[in-house]
C-alpha cells in the first residue's frame, strides 16, 4: 500500500537533507514531503483518501489523536509507533518502512543484463550546462548498441544539425521541427525516414531552424510524436537532451521514462539543485523529483567532446571500457545524500 509521508521537524534544513534522501530511495511504495507549517500539516494530512502518515519530532503533533503520526525519537524505543532519529540514514529509512508496513523497491538488475535496458524516453538535463551535449551523445551511442536509437537535441544552442560537426551548420535541414507538426499525418514515417541522419550507431533528427518555434511547441505535440517514434518507426530508445528552462520544461519531462539532471559538484551545484526542487515544489510537480536521478557532471566530457572530433563512433563503441563508463552513469543508483543523522546536542541549538 503506498504511503504519503509529510515531514514536520523543528529543523527545516535537517527536514530537507531528509527529504532529499528519501527522495533518492525511490521507493514505489512511499511519497514523502516535507510540510514546514502546522496549519498546512494538518489541511495537508485531510485532502486525500490515501493513507497518510505524518513524521515528526514534535512532541504536540504526536497528541494529535485524529492523525497517523511516527514519531522521530532522541531516545531509542521499542514502541511500534517511533523511530530513532540519530542514526545513520540506511538505518533510518530500514527502520521508518518496517514501522510504515510497506515494501522496499526491487533492487536493479545487474547492469550486464541487457533485460535491464527497457529503453525508452530519457530526458538530459543540466543546472549548469557543462558537458550535457557530450554526455547525451555518448549515451545514444550506448543505447544504440541496445537497439534502435535517436537523438533529439531541444536545447538553444545545438551543434548536431548532421553525421558531422560543421563550424557553419546548415539550419535549413527537415527535422525535429517539421516532423513535431505532422504526428497524425500518414506520411509520418517515410518523412522521419527522410529527415534523420546517422550520428554514429545512433540517429538524430535536425534541431529546430528557429527558438520560437521550440517554445511554441506543447507537451501534447511531443506525446504524440514521441509515440509515433517509438510505436511506427522502431526506436527503443529516444535520447533527449534539453536546455534551459521554459514554460512546458516539468511538462516534457513528465513525459520521460528516465530523468537524469547532470550537476556540478561542490555549494554551487547544490544551491542550483535546491533551487530546481524548489521550481517543482512550486508548481505542485514532486513527482518529477522521485523520477529524477541528479548524476554529476561526468570529469572526462572534454575528453569525449575531444574523441567526437578525433575518434571514429566506431572506435568509441567498440571501447568496452568506455562504454562502462557510459553505462554505469545510465543506471547507476542515485548516489547517496549525506548521512542525515543529527549531532548530539542538536535539539539544543536554535
Amino acid at each position: 500500500m503506498e504511503v504519503i509521508l509529510l515531514l514536520y521537524v523543528r529543523e527545516e534544513d535537517y527536514g530537507r537533507r531528509l527529504l532529499r534522501f528519501l527522495l533518492g530511495k525511490k521507493n514505489s511504495f512511499l511519497h514523502p514531503e516535507l510540510v514546514t507549517d502546522e496549519r498546512m500539516l494538518w489541511n495537508r494530512a485531510g485532502t486525500q483518501t490515501q493513507r497518510i502518515v505524518v513524521l515528526t519530532d514534535r512532541e504536540m503533533a504526536v497528541k494529535e489523536e485524529k492523525r497517523e503520526i511516527i514519531y522521530l525519537s532522541a531516545q531509542r524505543s521499542d514502541e511500534w509507533k517511533s523511530v530513532y532519529q540519530y542514526q545513520k540514514a540506511e538505518s533510518l529509512y530500514r527502520e521508518l518502512i518496517a514501522k510504515l508496513g510497506i515494501e522496499e523497491k526491487k533492487p536493479h538488475e545487474p547492469l550486464s543484463d541487457s533485460a535491464a535496458h527497457s529503453g525508452g524516453i530519457w530526458f538530459l538535463f543540466s543546472t549548469d550546462g557543462i558537458g550535457l551535449t557530450a554526455a547525451a551523445v555518448m549515451a545514444a551511442q550506448y543505447l544504440a548498441l541496445q537497439g534502435n536509437c535517436l537523438y533529439v537535441n531541444l536545447t538553444e544552442f545545438p551543434v548536431w544539425f548532421g553525421e558531422t560537426l560543421c563550424e557553419k551548420p546548415d539550419f535549413q535541414l527537415a527535422g525535429a521541427g517539421e516532423l513535431l507538426f505532422i504526428s497524425e499525418d500518414r506520411e509520418f514515417i517515410r518523412r522521419e525516414k527522410e529527415m534523420r541522419k546517422a550520428l554514429g550507431k545512433a540517429y538524430l533528427l535536425p534541431p529546430f531552424h528557429h527558438y520560437k518555434d521550440l517554445l511554441d511547441s506543447t507537451k501534447e505535440d511531443w506525446q504524440q510524436m514521441f509515440h509515433r517514434l517509438r510505436s511506427d518507426c522502431g526506436y527503443d530508445s529516444i535520447v533527449v537532451e534539453l536546455g534551459c528552462l521554459t514554460e512546458h520544461t516539468l511538462d516534457l519531462l513528465s513525459l520521460g521514462d528516465k530523468i537524469l539532471l547532470f550537476n556540478q559538484k561542490g555549494i554551487l551545484g547544490d544551491i542550483r539543485f535546491h533551487v530546481w526542487e524548489q521550481y517543482c515544489r512550486m508548481e505542485k510537480r514532486e513527482e518529477l523529483l522521485r523520477q529524477i536521478h541528479r548524476c554529476a557532471i561526468p570529469d572526462e566530457w572534454q575528453e569525449w567532446e575531444t574523441m567526437m572530433l578525433d575518434e571514429s563512433w566506431e572506435e568509441m563503441t567498440e571501447n568496452k571500457q568506455f562504454m562502462s563508463k557510459i553505462e554505469a552513469i545510465l543506471y547507476q543508483e542515485q548516489e547517496e545524500e549525506e548521512d542525515v543523522y543529527c549531532l548530539e546536542g542538536f535539539e539544543g541549538e536554535t
